[in-house]
């Protein structure tokens, strides 16, 4: 005699292997949408500081005169030779959080950490798209060196990114680091 129903181990074997493959078509799915954003947040990241260090080594590089690097934004140092005895090793720059110019239209150039906003400001204007990315932990400083007065100042503009929203996805939880360093030429001293 033939059935024509299915038996209850029939069913349940069905149900288990439908369960099984949508557990696995929803894991490949879910690791597919975590890649891709963390590829859309790297490059997120990416796009904002290199625009924004491109803009400040352009800014630097075309400037008239260094009007100095600061920690308060109230006295601004000039010279950025560091006293240095003979055996030992290098002294590590100081960092400051502003850094002021004269452009080329004689106009005045800042640039500053705003640690409050997590953002680097060119006078009163943010280079970073806050919405998107912030500074991350207060990971942005400004350095100046030089061998002796009679030699040109190098500034080092240092600052990390992070997105700018809180997530609890780990693929969103990093920071990418922004260095460049400028020699300082042709300035009206």
């Amino acid at each position: 005699m033939g059935s024509r129903g299915y038996t209850l181990v029939e069913v349940l074997v069905a149900v288990i292997v439908v369960i099984a493959i949508g557990v696995i078509i929803v894991s490949i799915l879910s690791s597919t949408l975590r890649v891709t954003r963390k590829t859309n947040v790297v490059s997120s990241i990416r796009t904002s500081g290199n625009q924004a260090i491109t803009q400040m080594a352009k800014l630097m590089k075309f400037a008239k005169k260094f009007e100095g690097v600061s920690t308060n934004d109230i006295t601004y140092v000039l010279d950025c030779t560091h006293d240095v005895v003979a055996p030992t090793p290098t002294p590590t720059p100081v960092p400051y959080k502003y850094l002021k110019f004269k452009g080329e239209d004689d106009s005045e150039i800042k640039f500053w950490c705003d640690d409050t906003n997590d953002t680097i400001i060119l006078n009163t204007v943010s280079l970073l798209d806050i919405d998107t990315v912030k500074v991350a932990n207060d990971k942005c400083s400004f350095t100046c060196s030089q061998d002796r007065l009679s030699t040109n100042q190098v500034i080092t503009v240092y600052f990390q990114l992070r997105q700018a929203e809180d997530s609890t996805f780990a693929e969103s939880q990093f920071s990418i680091p922004f260095e460049t360093s400028v020699v300082l030429k042709n300035l009206v001293k």
